[in-house]
Formats: structure tokens, sequence, C-alpha cells
């Protein structure tokens, strides 16, 4: 798949202008053109600006307009021995340069009609992903500001939102929580914002220790404030995947399973409700169901956020398949500063990559959360997946980690850390 490089103009740091701060991005959907040289095709092809147009409505970051002013997707099909051939094009409105562009060829042996309409979820997929081409300006905005707007709108608290959520950071949790309580003194009913709000506050109470507490109570307040959400706004997808991971958070399986298959039904081109999905899936049993949700997630997508790597790095470790929890969890590691780089060190010296244990050892030593609880019981706190806690532990050993790092609190040379 084909991403074109797109420089952004964006302001260059200090506390932003009111009239400069991005606000939701619109999209008008073009027409796309039968190249195939089959007219019997003309209505199918024509039929994808629609599905897409359908498609992409169903994400809460971006809005669709009969005449945007902002993007214009268009596009072409061709066809070669029986592989249709999806090319997509985003522009700006009134320019003819292309800001981003990719090539679709969804799964021969269907008919025309199901791979052309299978085709038009995998466009809405990269278009309307939080991370895609819609969201660049906005994001690039936000990564060069250095102070937060006075007044901030729904859209960049929601760019907040997708900056933490793909590195799990506590300072850009902290920054996202801020923005939305601003937007929630204005807006109290605001759907999207309870929503996400309750998801970072669920997700900060983990991150911060929630060792023997009874979790159901201790995130009582969020999962009100997410019921909430999905009460106010019933056909959000986002609304009922935060819901999900709260009620995850609160060992409510069952009931977080049903959120997230709702919110992957309500749309079903948003692979973060469909790795989240998958994710919850297969820590809860279902394996070949959560492993198959999380690939094609990962599949549908350029660049897919770190995050989704975690169900393919557990099960690679449950089946001992080291050289393949190696690389998930390299790319885990991108975002995750406490999972990844820890299953790539347990993996590492099974399969003999001493300059992984190099690498990662040091990175795990160091870790705060570590030293303050040790690892294992860090672990244990944040994923409840025996066979993987398993796993790690035996690689964790058998890359030398001293014991009194691996079950409880320790100094950075490894030592055990004296009770005050």
């Amino acid at each position: 798949l084909a991403v074109a490089v797109v420089r952004w103009a964006v302001p260059q740091g200090g506390a932003p202008d009111a009239k400069a701060i991005p606000d939701f991005p619109q999209v008008t959907v073009g027409a796309f053109d039968n190249l195939t040289g089959e007219p019997t095709l003309d209505d199918d092809v024509a039929a994808i600006g629609d599905r897409l147009a359908s498609a992409l409505g169903r994400f809460e970051m971006l809005r669709v307009e009969s005449d945007g002013r902002q993007f214009i997707v268009r596009g072409s099909v061709q066809q070669s021995d029986g592989q249709f051939s999806v090319k997509a094009l985003l522009s700006q409105r009134g320019s003819d340069g292309i800001l981003w562009s990719t090539t679709i060829a969804p799964k021969t042996g269907t008919t025309d009609t199901a791979a052309l309409t299978t085709a038009s979820t995998m466009l809405a997929s990269q278009i309307g992903l939080p991370t895609g081409p819609l969201q660049a300006p906005g994001l690039g905005w936000l990564s060069q500001q250095t102070a937060a707007p006075a007044q901030p709108n729904l859209y960049v608290c929601l760019l907040e939102y997708v900056a933490w959520r793909d590195v799990r950071k506590l300072d850009k949790a902290v920054d996202a929580l801020g923005c939305l309580q601003q937007v929630l003194a204005v807006r109290p009913d605001d759907a999207l914002a309870l929503a996400a709000d309750a998801a970072l506050r669920s997700w900060r109470k983990g991150y911060e220790g929630m060792a023997g507490a009874d979790r159901i109570a201790l995130l009582a307040d969020e999962a009100t404030e997410a019921g909430r959400a999905v009460a106010l706004m019933p056909t959000s997808s986002f609304a009922y995947e935060q819901q999900g991971l709260v009620l995850a958070r609160q060992g409510l399986f069952d009931a977080a399973t049903g959120a997230l298959k709702k919110a992957v039904d309500l749309n079903p081109a948003s692979t973060d409700a469909l790795a989240a999905y998958g994710l919850l899936l297969w820590g809860s049993g279902s394996i070949e169901a959560g492993r198959d949700a999380a690939e094609r997630a990962i599949a549908s997508v350029d660049s897919p956020p770190p995050w989704y790597y975690i169900t393919r790095a557990f099960d690679a470790l449950r089946q001992r398949r080291f050289y393949d929890a190696i690389d998930a969890a390299q790319a885990l590691s991108a975002g995750e500063e406490e999972l990844g780089p820890t299953i790539a060190l347990a993996a590492a010296p099974v399969v003999g990559r001493l300059d992984l244990i190099d690498r990662y050892r040091p990175l795990v030593m160091a870790n705060p959360h570590f030293q303050d609880r040790g690892i294992m019981p860090r672990l244990e706190q944040l994923y409840n997946v025996p066979v993987v806690l398993d796993r790690i532990r035996e690689g964790l050993v058998l890359a030398g980690i001293p014991p009194a790092a691996i079950d409880g609190p320790f100094n950075p040379d490894g030592t055990p850390r004296q009770s005050v």
C-alpha cells in the first residue's frame, strides 16, 4: 500500500491562537471511475463512493459533507485476471495535489459486488483511522504546541486522547484529561467527551496501581460515566468501545465483550474497536476468534498503532513462537514502555538473541513501576493472562534478571529494595 508523504503547515510552538485551533476535518467523497473496461461493473463501481461515505460517517472524529470545504477523496477501479485494484486519492478541496493515496486489492473468490463492498470498508478503515490522513493536520498541529489552548474544543481533546493512546504515557493522559474536563465543564452531556474521560480515568487508576483493590467499586464512577455516554449517543462506536475498556478494567469481561462487539457492529471499519475486541476475546479464552480479529485489524491499515500488537505478542508467547513474539514485542515497544520491552527481553534468550538482551534489559530494570513493585507483580496487576505471565517469568530468569527484581521492589542494580 502506497502512502504519500505529506508536509502540513502548523503553528510553530507557543500558545495557539484561537483562530488556529483545528476542528473536525470535513471530507467529501467524490466519484470512483470504472477503468476495468467492463460496463457491467459501472453500477458496482459507482456504489463505492456511496458506501465509502456511509462508512466514513460512522467515525466520530471527522465529518462527511456533500460539498466539504477541506478534503475530497476520489478513486478508480481496475481489474486484471479477476483481481480488483481499487485506488483512492485524497486531496485538498480546490487543489490538484495529492495528499495521500492507497491501493486496495480485495480478496478474490467472491462476487464482484461483495469484493468491491469489502474494498469500501477497507478504504474507510484507512481514511477514518484516528491516526489516518484526515487527522494528520490536527495531530501535526498538536505536536507543535507548547501550551494548551485556553478554551479547547472537543476535537482538540480527542486529538489529545489519540496522542495518549499510542504511547500510553501518564503525562499524555493528564493532558487529555485536563482538556476533556474543560469541555465537560461547558458541555456536561457531551457523549464523546464523557466516553474518552471515563476510559482515560480508568486507565490512569490501573496505571498508578490497583493491586488488591475491588476494581468494580474502584471504577464505579468511570463505569457510570461510560454508561451515560452510551445512553446519550447509542449509535456511537467510540462510546461503546470506551465502555468496553472500562468494563474490562473492572474485570467484567462478559459485559466488556458485549460492549466491544457492539462497537464493531456499529462501525465495521473501526480497526481500533476490532483490535480491542480481539484482545479481550483472546484474553477471555476465545483464542482463535481473538487472534483473527486482532490480525484483521493489523492487516487493514498501513501503520497499525503499537497497541494492536498486544494480542499477536501474547499468542506467539503462548505457542512458544519466540521469534514472532520478539517481532510483535518490538512493534509494541514503540508505544508501550512496560509490556513490549519485557516480552522482547523474555523471548530473546530462548532464541539466543544476546543483542536484544543487552538492549531491553536496561529498559526493564530502569522502569520505575517495576522497581516499585517488582516486574511480575506489576505485570500481573495490568495483564491477568497466566500462560503469558508464565512464559515471561521463564524468559526473565534465562535473561539473568535477579530474582529480587522479578518478584519484589528492587534498586536499579537489581538488589532488593529495603522498606523504610
